[in-house]
């Protein structure tokens, strides 16, 4: 079977945890080689060799999301604590057939920056909400 697509990232923690956990959806991913080279003169006016020297690797990834708390025990190691703003994201709740349209949803006494509803994948905006 051939698979296509950007394939997986995976990290593991330092932390006690050390089981491998996929950062997120992948869009992109490029590694870069480089070397210097060296060139050997000795009492020539030119080069009589050329040979590759130090070699640097980095790499760049382009996700489509990214889980936040596994980049937190990978590269932070914060625990989350009581007094820190959480997303609660993918609460469910229902629309009233009638005015007023208010929901109210699990995380409601805790509130502190609406981003918004969504109705499955698409953001309901005062534009598109009629």
């Amino acid at each position: 079977m051939i698979t296509f697509g950007s394939g997986y990232l995976y990290g593991i923690s330092s932390n006690t945890n050390s089981t491998p956990r996929k950062f997120g959806t992948l869009q992109d991913v490029t590694f870069d080689f480089t070397f210097t080279t060296k060139e050997l003169y000795g009492q020539q006016s030119f080069a009589v060799d050329v040979r590759r020297g130090e070699g640097k690797f980095t790499g760049k990834s382009k996700f489509a999301n990214i889980s936040g708390g596994l980049v937190n025990d990978i590269f932070f190691g914060q625990s989350a604590t009581p007094g820190l703003i959480l997303s609660a994201i993918g609460e469910p709740g229902s629309i009233p057939a009638a005015t007023p349209y208010t929901v109210t949803v699990v995380n409601a006494a805790t509130f502190d920056t609406d981003l918004g509803v969504v109705i499955g994948e698409y953001a309901v905006t005062s534009e598109n909400w009629k």
